[in-house]
């Protein structure tokens, strides 16, 4: 976990390089009462470089640091929920591009 690293008043708690793993762990948390957003880094003004460990961030409040931490490591993201996650996941727009100027 990022424990520790605040931005505009939010927690990092978890990071991931794909968007939808950052999604789970945020469903998980808001079904369990812990307000959370999902950060996209490559778009970030943040004061350090995240975008070396992952481009997805999931932030609580610090308040709810603890809980957050303990729902992610009481119930861990699967690799069934990934794999399903991206089976689910819609095509990277830069794919599409590729795809379109083959046909």
């Amino acid at each position: 976990m990022a424990q520790g690293i605040e931005y505009d008043g939010w927690s990092i708690v978890f990071w991931s390089e794909v968007e939808y793993e950052s999604e789970i762990v945020r469903d998980r948390l808001e079904s369990e009462g812990v307000e959370a957003m999902i950060m996209d880094m490559s778009s970030s003004s943040l004061p350090i470089q995240m975008s070396d460990f992952s481009r997805f961030v999931v932030m609580v409040k610090p308040e709810d640091v603890d809980r957050a931490d303990e729902v992610i490591t009481i119930e861990p993201v699967s690799e069934e929920e990934l794999e399903e996650a991206a089976m689910n996941a819609e095509p990277l727009e830069f794919m599409d591009d590729d795809i379109e100027e083959e046909t």
